[in-house]
Parts: structure tokens; sequence; C-alpha cells
């Protein structure tokens, strides 16, 4: 029997004896002289055996055995974003256009020989930096490692990132360490230390980087700071004009080599001004030509007399010999704008013409019009949402979000703050009431409506919480569930012990000094066995002792309350405390010893948080249901246990879970009020991502294009005047 094995048997005997022994005493099956303190003192030992435990089971790891780890995700990690180049190169790889690039103009890249001379000692390269859409990983090879990507307004600047992280990983060599990753720069407070920034979304867009190592760092962190990742950094152009100085100074302080995308003008203006990333490259995106728009727009449609659609306007652009004419198609943007909206029957792209029939109308003229009549048209083709609610959905989600990505959980603090408040009071005014009424009758009634309406207020007041990624996980994780029994059984302990003083002195409502104490405790023994362990939930131990203690304090004042309203008695004998505390210490160890972050080639997508969410709260909610119930029925009675542990249970999957907080807000608020359907908002919002108005970054979506969103957000803040609610 190895020695992790002794523990457990050691474990399992000493906590079958002592709660063998305490239901005995519990129930008077036999008696003991003066047993609450001979109780107290076996209690008190019992918690140095455990804590013993805990230190010798929890064996740290070595330095050598964390670098192992980093680079095994850093392995894992790389699979992944392979696999999901993959994916988006068979969804998308047919219908992208072949950009062309080249080195940027002088004005732009003036300082670009210097930097040159000082990167190569003297010698200036012979460097190609022009090319097509396919040849830009060997571009990025042979620049300085710094590539700064410039273009205009849809020029296919995210396409072109997108597909710099398929070819580096398609063409990836043995000797390269870096793994491309496309972040969101806009999304980046340059306050925030960049390196740290980068750590945040890594642990938000890939699972099983939060393990932690020595030091408080993580998997995430480690990568980063061993070189493992290469910043593909697109929407520069979109942080704020008055950050974007502060955002290219720490841009240049980089420990890493990273690529930046970002509209010519922005970056030029920082130029004159005398700000530019000083190591990088400077390439720009080539205008579509003529020969472009031949190649993109199809020939396989045809107008009545039998000539190809888009010849109406193709030849007399080409016949003209104009190139300025083109300009208002020299997009893949406005193409792909062109395409969706005059492909439908009926509709004649001659209309993009000026009246004289030769030449495009004025570029803005022609966005404008492709952009008002872009979502309308899309939603025209076997849809089972009407356009004006698709188009009032989506101009929603552009409003609310800002410039910013939006996922499911941020949406429910996207709502009006007053909004929230109002729709959590009621809803835990009337589950406090419906408790309270049922068994404490009219004072019952009264006192659950306005404290758990005040609570219900205070959850719609505050932000909602970061959803928890928790898959249930049998083999492996009996270490983990020992990390939280010994905790859970201490907490448990302190509680009966302490509580049992307090009550019986000074009466229930100072109950609420035990929970957080025992709760304090366990928290912390709990973050200590996670750090020596390393594990994948590690928090900060202060942390652990500050949630701990806060959430001891709420639980334990809840029973207290429920115990002084129900007139149970305070004089209750020790055992039966203690035979409490260890039901509240037991009762959590399956869920939390069972729960562990997915690994990291479970993809991150909306549903799939979702689900996982899902199934944290509903565990987290049984729990919390079965523990406060039989605490409370131990008290005051089963029935009383019941029916407070469910209304319990319900306020605490609500209130503390992202899901719980979508439930009620996501699938009822907003569709009541227009802003979302009521049924298949997920089927909704995957149909936008297949008909081009959404992309899918990790667990959020963003729309395709700034200009569509900015778009649809005018549009849907000018029918404001039309609706009953406002935003």
């Amino acid at each position: 029997m190895g020695r992790s094995q002794r523990w457990y048997a050691v474990v399992g005997v000493v906590l079958t004896g002592i709660f063998g022994a305490v239901v005995n005493l519990a129930t008077s099956g036999f008696d003991v002289a003066d047993r609450k303190w001979w109780l107290t003192v076996a209690a008190v030992g019992l918690l140095v055996v455990l804590v013993a435990v805990t230190y010798f089971q929890t064996d740290s790891g070595s330095l050598a055995d964390w670098d192992n780890t980093v680079e095994a995700e850093a392995a894992r990690l790389a699979f992944e974003v392979e696999r999901r180049g993959s994916a988006q190169r068979a969804r998308y790889g047919r219908s992208l256009l072949q950009l062309r690039f080249r080195l940027a103009p002088a004005k732009v890249v003036g300082q670009l020989p210097n930097v040159r001379v000082s990167a190569y000692a003297g010698a200036f390269p012979t460097t190609k930096l022009d090319g097509r859409l396919d040849d830009i990983a060997d571009v990025y090879r042979q620049s300085t490692g710094w590539l700064v990507v410039l273009g205009g307004p849809g020029a296919g600047k995210s396409v072109l990132a997108r597909h710099l992280v398929v070819r580096l990983m398609e063409t990836r060599k043995p000797d390269e360490v870096r793994i491309p990753v496309v972040f969101p720069v806009h999304t980046w407070d340059p306050d925030v230390e960049f390196e740290q920034w980068l750590t945040q979304c890594l642990m938000r867009d890939f699972n099983g980087l939060k393990r932690e190592g020595p030091g408080g760092t993580n998997v995430a962190a480690a990568l980063v700071e061993h070189g493992h990742i290469l910043p593909i950094l697109d929407g520069f152009d979109e942080i704020p004009e008055r950050r974007l100085r502060d955002a290219l100074r720490e841009l240049n302080h980089a420990p890493m080599p990273l690529v930046l995308l970002s509209r010519t003008e922005t970056y030029a203006e920082l130029v004159k001004e005398g700000g530019a990333l000083r190591r990088a490259d400077v390439i720009a995106l080539d205008d579509l030509t003529l020969r472009d728009l031949r190649r993109a727009l199809p020939t396989d449609t045809r107008t009545e007399a039998g000539r190809a659609k888009w010849d109406v306007v193709l030849d007399p652009l080409s016949e003209s010999g104009d190139a300025g004419g083109v300009s208002a198609l020299a997009s893949p943007l406005m193409v792909s704008l062109a395409r969706a909206v005059y492909e439908e029957p009926g509709e004649n792209p001659a209309d993009m013409l000026e009246s004289s029939g030769r030449r495009l109308r004025d570029a803005e003229e022609l966005k404008s019009r492709l952009l008002a009549r872009f979502v309308s048209t899309v939603y025209r083709r076997q849809s089972p949402w009407r356009p004006e609610n698709a188009e009032r959905w989506l101009g929603y989600l552009a409003r609310t979000n800002g410039p910013g990505d939006f996922a499911w959980w941020k949406l429910v603090d996207s709502v009006p703050r007053r909004h929230r408040v109002g729709a959590f009071l009621v809803l835990g005014a009337v589950l406090g009431a419906a408790a309270g009424g049922l068994r404490l009758g009219w004072t019952g009634l009264v006192l659950g409506a306005l404290i758990v309406g005040v609570l219900g207020a205070l959850i719609g007041w505050s932000q909602g919480p970061e959803p928890e990624r928790m898959d249930l996980k049998l083999s492996g994780r009996a270490k983990h569930a020992l990390a939280q029994v010994v905790p859970g059984v201490v907490g448990g302990l302190i509680v009966g012990i302490v509580g049992f003083f307090l009550v019986g002195q000074w009466g229930w409502w100072t109950l609420g000094v035990a929970g957080a104490l025992g709760n304090a405790v366990g928290g912390g023994l709990t973050g200590w066995a996670r750090h020596r362990a390393w594990n994948d939930s590690a928090k900060p131990i202060l942390k652990e002792v500050g949630l701990g203690a806060c959430g001891g304090a709420a639980g334990a004042s809840t029973v207290g309350a429920i115990g002084a309203l129900s007139h149970a008695p305070t004089g209750q004998n020790l055992p039966l405390w203690l035979l409490a505390g260890l039901i509240v210490g037991v009762a959590f160890t399956p869920g939390a010893g069972l729960l562990a972050e997915p690994e990291v080639e479970v993809a991150v997508t909306p549903t799939a948080l979702l689900r996982s969410n899902r199934r944290y709260a509903v565990l987290q909610t049984i729990m919390v249901t079965i523990t406060f119930g039989l605490a409370i029925g131990i008290f005051t009675g089963i029935v009383n246990g019941i029916v407070f542990g469910c209304a319990i249970g319900a306020a605490f999957g609500v209130g503390a879970h992202a899901w719980g907080r979508w439930l009620i807000i996501g699938r009822v608020w907003l569709p009541l009020t227009g802003r979302l359907p009521f049924r298949k908002v997920w089927r909704f919002l995957e149909d936008a991502q297949e008909r081009g108005l959404l992309r899918q970054r990790g667990a959020f979506y963003e729309f395709r294009h700034a200009l569509l969103r900015d778009t649809v957000a005018a549009r849907y803040a000018a029918s404001s005047r039309t609706r009953f609610w406002s935003d």
C-alpha cells in the first residue's frame, strides 16, 4: 500500500469512527459524563490530525515538474490552435480573396532604415516584404519578428491575421516555439501590464491554462513568460484615441515579437507625431483591382437578357479605363456586401453606378447603401426570423456592447442597473415570502419578502461573476477530493463547537460569527492544500479565507435567523452541533473534489461554456439545498429543512452563478422587452455567424466588422422612439 493509499485509509477510519460516535451521542446512544467537554477536546484533537494529514498528503511539486507541465501545456495549446485554424480554413478557405500587400509607403515607415541598421548591426538586409495572402507566413519569417499590417476599413486585416495563424501552424518548424494567437487589442487598457493582459486573454479563450505553480504563477502566465506566445494584435485603431500613444509606448517595451494590425491613417498619424513600433517592419494591404473584382464576383448568375449579372457593372468600368472608378469596391468588405445584397433575385447591381453608368457611386454613399440593406437582405433567405426582428436584436447587441466583443454572461450586466435591481428584487421577494409565509406565518412572509428581496436587489446591483468552467471527473480526483474533505470537516467542526457556545449563551443571531470563523479556517486550509498541490483551481490563500468568511457568515446567519424565527431551543446538546458541523463540512466535498477545469483540447465556445457553468451551478445548488436543508432540519424540524433548504438553494443557484443570472435576464427579461428572441437564442447567434454578420472568438461573439456594428447600432438607436422601453 502506497503512502497516499495509507492516508486515505487513515482518514476513512478516523472519519467513520468520529461520525459514528457523534451520531451515537447525538441520539443519546450512550451516556458520557460531562460529554460536552470530552467531545470538545476530541474534536480539537481531530482538527490537529486532519491538518497534519493535509500537510503530508498534499506534496508540493518540484520546479522541474512545473517546467515539464508548462512544456506539455504549450504542446497541447499548439495542437488546439492548429485545430481551430484548420476548422476556419475548411469553413472560409474557398471564399478568401487573394489579398496583396507590399512594404508600406515611406511616409508611414520613415524610421525603418534606422531600425534596420540597428537591428542588423549595420547590414540593411534585402528582405522581400511583398506578396499575396498565402505568402504571409514566409514574409513574417523574413521580417524582424515585429510586423505592422496596415489597411483601410474593410481591407481584410482581420482575415490576414487569422490566415497568418493558419499558415504559421501549417508550416511550423521544429525549432519554432512561439504559438501564434490572435488577441483583440482594442480590449486592452494600457494601464494594465501587457503580459498580464495576454495572460488574462489566454485563460479566457482556452481551457486548462489556470493551473497554478510556484510563486502563484499559472500556466498561461508561464507560456507568455517563457516565450511560447506570438501575439497577433488585431484592432489597434479601435483603442480610444486618447490611449493610442500609451498603448504604443507599452508595446515598444514588450519583451516578445508581435504582429500589430491597424488602419493606415491611425498608424500614420502616430508616426507623424514621432511614435511608431520601433522594431517593426510595416506592410500595407493593396486595394482590389478590376481584375480582382472579376475573380471575386460570380459569373454564373444571368440577367433576363442572358448577360452575366455583374457585367452591367464591370464592363462599363473596364471600358472607361478609369481605375479610380473601382475605388468604392476596392475592399473585401465592400465586395462581400455587394454580393450579399445584389445576388438576390430581382436585384440589379447597376444601381451601384452613377447616373452616367460609367462609374461607381461615391464610396461613402455606396457603403451606406450596402450596409443599410445588408441585414434585411441576408435574413430574407430561408430564415426562421423576420428581418426587422433580427435587425433589432443585432442592433441591441451592437449598441449595448460598444466597440468590444460580447458574451452571454456580460449581456446580463449590459441591462441597466435599475432594471436588474427591479427584476431580482421582485423575484427575491416572491421567493422569500413564499418560504417564510409557508412555515412562519405572516411574520415569516413579511420578513422573508423583505430579507430575500433586499438580497435580490443587491444581486441585481452587483456585477455578475465570471462563469466557472467545470467538468465532472471521476478518474484521478481522489487527491483533490481529500484536499476538500479535510478543510470541510475542519471548518464544519469549528462552526459546530463555536456555534454551540455562542448560540447557547447569546442566541441564534450570533451563529453568523461561528460560520465566518469556521469557513475562514476551512477556506484558508483549502487554499493552502491547493497551492501545495499546484491545483488547477487554486486561488490566493487570503482570497480563499475572505470568501470562506463571507460565505460562512451569510449561510450561518440565514440558519440563525430561521432558528430564531422558528423559536428553536438554543440549548441543543454538543453532539447535535458536531453532527450538523460534520454534515455541512462533508456535504460540499463530492462536488468540489470532482469538479475540474476542462482540458485545453476542449474548445471554448459560448454554448460549451454555458453548459459547463450550468452543470457547475446545478451541482452546487443541489449541494447547498441538501446541506442547508439538513442543518435547518436538525435544529428546527424536517419540514422547515425541506422548505428553507429549497428556497436557499434556489436563491444561491440564481445569485451566485453566471448561468443563474443569465436564466433570469437573458431568457426572460431581454426577450420580454424585445431585445432577444424568446426561443432559440443560441440558434439565432449561430445563424448570424453563418450569415456573415458575427464571428466567434472563444466564448465571445463580435461583429464581423466595426462598420457593420456601428450601422446596426445606429439604426437601433434611431428606432428607440417607437419602443415602449428605454435602454
